[in-house]
C-alpha cells in the first residue's frame, strides 16, 4: 500500500514556520518569565541586605555626576557668553 499526498512547498514551508514559532513562542515566554522573576528576587534581595550601602554609593554617584555637569554647564554658559 502505498499513499502519496502532494503539498505545494511555499505551503509547506509557511506550515513548518509557524509550527517552530509557536513552540519557540511557547517555550520562550514561559522561561522567561521564570528568569525574569528570579533576576528581580536575586536583586531585590541584595539590595535589602545591603540597603544602607547601597543608598550610599547611589547618593554620592549622583552628587558627584550632577556636580560634574553643573560644573561644565556653568563653564558653558560663561563661555557663550563672551
Amino acid at each position: 500500500m502505498k499513499i502519496e499526498v502532494n503539498i505545494p512547498d511555499d505551503e509547506l514551508m509557511q506550515m513548518i514556520k509557524e509550527d517552530v514559532a509557536k513552540s519557540l513562542h511557547a517555550t520562550y515566554s514561559i522561561d522567561r518569565s521564570l528568569y525574569k522573576r528570579m533576576i528581580a528576587e536575586a536583586v531585590r534581595s541584595v539590595i535589602y541586605a545591603d540597603k544602607d550601602y547601597v543608598v550610599e554609593m547611589v547618593v554620592s554617584r549622583a552628587a558627584r555626576e550632577c556636580g560634574s555637569k553643573a560644573v561644565k554647564k556653568l563653564l558653558e554658559g560663561m563661555t557663550d557668553g563672551q
